[in-house]
Formats: structure tokens, C-alpha cells, sequence
């Protein structure tokens, strides 16, 4: 280190010249001839680099305190090398750090010239892993994450393997926590060994056996059929699963197991079911319920399937119909029974109208009610038989046959009846029209044998 003492160099070795004895006019020096230098071949060096090394006038070696000097330094030992007086002395240096000590979980620090290595911050990166509180690279931070103080040691954590100090013989945690070990004191060693230890896990199935294979929880299958708890009462283990059933031991209240979906149904086939529901509706898509019928081969005399309802009825589709009865009644509210009609549609004109009512017969009538009879010759009225007629003279005002209601139908009785008719004048088997063509005033020709004038 280069320091400096009130001086410039140069006004230094001035000062040191002051210290050579004056001959007097430059003669000659002690033991000199004429001019010669006393100090040419005299080596001053003592090697401290706090003194400076001067040559008198007598060719004798002077070593005063150094004002300026470089003290050669030591790297990386927290101290700093420099002069007091004429002596080598070394302060502290704060800022010249120790060397690495290839530790990442540990910093490189000076205190007062003191070289440490205190650990590196709790959570520093590492390698794989990062830095726990002793300076140690490992996956795990806290001690409480390998355990709980014993009376055999502190748990700590390294690399990922929780250690200890153990009593012998004394189990220090772990003996209730589920995971088949514990830490145990063993051999009077401090230090501690996980070992096998019977406390299985519970893992709240019914349907496993927990146990330990060594250090290993496993959680076998209980038995197919073993009982549980299911929350609804029942239930009966099928691998590692609490379901309603694996078999109709399963069931209550008289149900069955239908085994392929382990619920508790009122059938699973057939055979738990009777009459009048002898069938066990346990197709794709099933209720498991005794029903009627499932298909038409489950129902006799003719009848068919209603899938909406599983029940045998006479018919669902006109499909199952033939006349005269040609029509099911499946419309809502229906019977689903073959009739003559179910609406208007399935009549002859000659009789268009279904009598498809409340009570109704569903056949096709002329008539059901006396609006089906406007314009109709024989009369306006809807009789009790279902066919248009009269049962006065107010119902044929307009009837071409007559006004006269006769036998219940529009005719007439005399030709006085028919007068101005265009059937034609005449009366003609109680109804106007026309035997000649004298009958038909307004047309040329009486049309034979329908007797009417046209």
C-alpha cells in the first residue's frame, strides 16, 4: 500500500540529504578519494516496506519510519496490511471477503476482520433444492416438517431425510400419525433411524384393509359383499367402493341387487316379480320396476305393449287396428281401443261426423249435433238417432223437399205444398218434384227417375 506521512516523495529524500555531515564545499567524503560516492555499492534493503532505506554520506544504512510505503496485501483475509510507524500492522478490512467456501448456502462475511460464514438467507436457491437455516442444501426448510421434539432428539431436515438424536429403544413421534414408521432411538445412537412401525392409516373406506407393508400404508379390497356404510343405511363393499349392493343380501324392504349397477331396485329380473306385474322392466334405459309389460310378447289375447306405461292395451297405433274398426284411440285421455273413428277424418262423407265425445261411441254419425245439419233437405234438426230430420215445420222453411215435417223428415202432403219449388210442383212421394214436365215451370226437363226438375 502506497502512504504518505506530511511529504511529497521527493520533499522526503530532501529531508534525508539534511542528514548527511557537510566536509565543506563537496571535498571528499570518509573514506572516499575526491568525489566518489560512499553508497555505490552499499544495499540498504531490510525488506520492510514501512522504512525507507538510506545511504548517509558515510555509506552507512539508515531506516526512518516510511512517510510513503506500499505494504503488499493478503487477499480474502478480512484484513488490511499497512504501516505504524516503522512496523507492519494489519486493521480490519471488511470489504476484502473470505474465498468461496464452495457453499451455496452460506454467505462470505468480515466482521471486524473476523472471517465467517454464517448461512445464507432460510429459502435461498440451491443445487435442486434451496437453503435451510443451518446452511445445508436440502428440499425442506423447517425442522417441523420431519416431526416433534422428543425426548430423543430435535428433528432436523437434510436433504430430504428428517433426522435425530434417539433415546435407545424409545420412540420419539410418529407412532400414531399413519404412515407404517416412526423415528426411533435405536442402538443408543444420536442419531435416529425411520423404521417400520404398525400404525396404519386410516383412510375412512370401509371397504380396505389398512395395514403397513413395511414402511408402506396399503389399503386393500375388503372382501366383495363385505357391509359399509353407505349413508343410507346399508350398503355392501364391490372392490374399494361402498355401493347399495353386490348382492339382494344388500337390499332392504324386500328389494333386489341389480348387480351390474349395485343399486337396490324393486327387480333385477324377472323372477322377482308377479302378477298382475309379472315383468321386470330392466331393459337399457329400465325403471327395475315390475311393470305390466315390457314388449308385446309379454302381454295375451292380442294385445299389445303402451312403453309409455308398460300396460297391454288393445292398441297404440292404428297399425294394431283392421276395420270396421280400423282407429286406436290413443290420443290423450284415450282408451287405446280399436274403433269404428277417434276423429273426424277417420268418416265417410256420408257420415263425416265422429261421435268422439265425453261417453262417446266413436262411430261415424251423419249428425251429432243440430249444426251438422245446416242446409241438409231432410232438416235442420239432429234427431235422436244421429241422423238430420225434423220434428216440426220450423226445421224445413228452407228444405227443396217441403215444409211439411212428415215422419220426421221435410216434405209435403199436397202439391199445394210445392208451389214454386225448383225440385218441381208437384208432390211426389211426400216430397216436391216432378212426375211430368209440366211440373217443372222453370225448367224444360223433369229428370227421371231422380224426379227432379232440372
Amino acid at each position: 500500500m502506497l502512504g504518505f506521512a506530511g511529504c511529497s516523495l521527493a520533499g522526503c529524500f530532501q529531508d534525508f540529504e539534511s542528514l548527511r555531515p557537510s566536509n565543506g564545499g563537496g571535498g571528499q567524503g570518509t573514506g572516499g578519494q575526491g568525489g566518489a560516492d560512499p553508497c555505490a555499492n552499499v544495499d540498504c534493503d531490510d525488506d520492510n516496506p514501512c522504512t525507507d532505506d538510506v545511504c548517509d554520506v558515510d555509506g552507512n544504512c539508515l531506516h526512518p519510519a516510511a512517510e510513503v510505503f506500499t505494504v503488499p496485501q493478503v487477499s480474502n483475509d478480512c484484513l488490511e496490511a499497512t504501516c505504524e510507524g516503522s512496523t507492519v500492522v494489519t486493521v480490519p478490512d471488511d470489504d476484502d471477503l473470505p474465498e468461496d467456501d464452495d457453499n451455496p448456502c452460506t454467505d462470505e462475511v468480515c466482521t471486524e476482520g473476523v472471517e465467517s460464514h454464517p448461512p445464507a438467507a432460510e429459502g435461498t436457491p440451491c443445487n435442486d433444492g434451496v437453503c435451510n437455516a443451518t446452511g445445508l442444501c436440502s428440499d425442506c426448510v423447517e425442522d417441523a416438517e420431519c416431526g416433534r421434539d422428543t425426548a430423543c432428539a430435535d428433528f432436523s431436515c437434510d436433504n430430504n431425510t428428517c433426522m435425530a438424536v434417539f433415546s435407545p429403544g424409545t420412540v420419539v413421534s410418529g407412532d400414531d400419525d399413519g404412515d407404517c414408521q416412526a423415528l426411533l432411538c435405536v442402538d443408543n445412537s444420536p442419531d435416529p433411524e425411520m423404521g417400520a412401525f404398525d400404525d396404519p392409516e386410516d383412510d375412512d373406506n370401509d371397504c380396505t384393509v389398512d395395514a403397513c407393508d413395511g414402511t408402506t400404508p396399503t389399503h386393500d379390497a375388503e372382501p366383495v359383499g363385505t357391509a359399509c356404510d353407505d349413508s343410507l343405511g346399508g350398503g355392501q363393499c364391490s372392490g374399494t367402493t361402498c355401493v347399495d349392493c353386490t348382492s339382494d343380501a344388500g337390499c332392504q324392504n324386500g328389494d333386489a341387487c341389480v348387480v351390474a349397477m349395485n343399486t337396490c331396485e324393486e327387480c333385477a329380473d324377472d323372477g322377482d316379480c308377479s302378477a298382475p306385474t309379472p315383468t321386470c322392466d330392466n331393459g337399457a334405459g329400465g325403471t327395475f320396476t315390475c311393470v305390466e309389460c315390457v314388449d308385446d310378447g309379454d302381454c295375451t289375447g292380442g294385445e299389445v305393449c303402451r312403453t309409455s306405461d308398460n300396460t297391454c292395451v288393445e292398441c297404440v297405433d292404428d297399425g294394431d287396428c283392421t276395420a270396421p274398426t280400423g282407429s286406436c284411440n290413443n290420443v290423450a285421455g284415450g282408451t287405446f281401443t280399436c274403433e269404428e273413428c277417434v276423429n273426424d277424418a277417420d268418416c265417410p262423407l256420408a257420415s263425416p261426423n265422429c261421435d268422439n265425445g265425453v261417453g262417446g261411441s266413436f262411430t261415424c254419425e251423419i249428425c251429432l249435433v243440430d249444426g251438422d245439419c245446416a242446409g241438409n233437405p231432410l232438416g235442420v234438426d239432429c234427431l235422436a238417432m244421429d241422423v238430420c230430420g225434423c220434428d216440426g215445420t220450423s226445421d224445413c222453411t228452407t228444405s227443396p223437399r217441403g215444409p211439411d215435417c212428415i215422419t220426421g223428415s221435410c216434405g209435403c202432403d199436397a202439391a199445394s205444398d210445392c208451389t214454386g219449388n225448383a225440385n218441381g210442383t208437384a208432390c211426389v212421394s211426400g216430397r216436391c218434384g216432378c212426375a211430368v214436365e209440366a211440373d217443372c215451370p222453370g225448367a224444360p226437363t223433369c229428370q227421371l227417375p231422380s224426379g227432379i226438375c232440372g
